[in-house]
């Protein structure tokens, strides 16, 4: 069986609607190595690509960072986009994680560059450790089984050309071609849970499973498999049920209670995404809620859940 390369991947996986492709740059290795392909490729995948870098101001040297970005672009004759964002104090005032804070600050900022520039898309340098590490951590904080189908390579704007790559691939690229990349030494901190995975935790379950990475993969695939078949249920169901969606969304209550209990829940899951427009921090247990909500005899009830009601 031969081997797929890493420049194999990113061609299979570069839809044929992407013309400009925004490149999401922290100066990692993994994101460093993204681009080193993209640039490489671009010419035969008649593609324009561009850069973006948010620093996080939450390191020292996060500045020499983003140095350290425009100068490879620089090289590289490629347009790059830098901008800062004090994500600590972003954190504070929404009483969220640094995590949650980071992420939310990153996607804001890059969406923002996107429509600026005018790519159809945003391209992340996820591979498949961290596709293992997203499933526990779904699976540790309480998702629902549509949510245990982790990251896709292609996600409405979100494009992961490398999902299916491991990062020891990445790596030998890297010492390859001889890239320079900057650590980011804050992804040691195991205060951090997904550092905890990473550099604790998974490496603990390889000991008892080598397969483990293989096993969660295999396992992440069927779940999509089955979430592809509940979608298309969804968006049969969904219209029959609609009452209105011009303020919030109103569904038909006997509709609904027709309906499987699992069809139901992903019906719910779907409408939430509508009214909020993302899915973060929405757990089965918010899903549950509702289903009780809709089960119970009285007239009139409500609940209180993340962004919404």
């Amino acid at each position: 069986m031969q081997k797929i390369t890493l420049e194999q991947e990113l061609a299979d996986n570069i839809p044929p609607s992407a013309k400009k492709i925004l490149v999401a740059v922290s100066g990692g290795i993994d994101s460093v190595v993204l681009l080193s392909l993209l640039s490489r490729q671009a010419k035969a995948l008649r593609l324009s690509i561009e850069v973006a870098h948010l620093d996080h101001q939450l390191r020292v040297e996060s500045s020499s960072d983003a140095d350290f970005v425009v100068n490879m672009c620089a090289r590289l004759g490629i347009r790059c986009h830098c901008e800062s964002c004090d994500v600590a104090r972003l954190a504070e005032r929404t009483k969220s994680s640094l995590e949650m804070a980071g992420r939310q600050a990153r996607q804001e900022f890059l969406q923002r560059v996107r429509s600026k520039v005018g790519a159809e898309f945003i391209a992340l340098a996820h591979h498949r450790n961290d596709q293992v590490e997203t499933f526990l951590l779904r699976l540790l904080r309480g998702s629902g089984v549509s949510g245990l189908a982790a990251m896709y390579s292609c996600s409405a704007e979100w494009l992961r050309p490398l999902l299916n790559c491991s990062r020891k691939q990445i790596m030998a690229y890297a010492n390859e071609h001889e890239l320079d990349w900057v650590e980011d030494f804050s992804n040691t901190d195991t205060a951090f849970l997904r550092n905890r995975l990473r550099n604790t935790i998974v490496p603990q379950l390889q000991d008892i499973n080598p397969q483990l990475n293989k096993r969660i993969v295999g396992l992440i695939e069927q779940v999509k498999e089955e979430e592809g078949y509940w979608q298309e249920q969804v968006a049969i169901a969904l219209p029959a049920i609609l009452i209105s969606s011009d303020d919030g969304v109103r569904l038909e209550r006997q509709a609904l209670l027709k309906l499987h209990p699992a069809l139901r829940l992903r019906l719910f899951r779907e409408v939430l995404r509508q009214v909020r427009g993302d899915l973060q921090r929405i757990g089965s247990v918010h899903l549950q809620a509702v289903e009780d909500l809709l089960l119970q005899n009285r007239s009139q009830a409500q609940i209180d859940l993340p962004d919404c009601w």
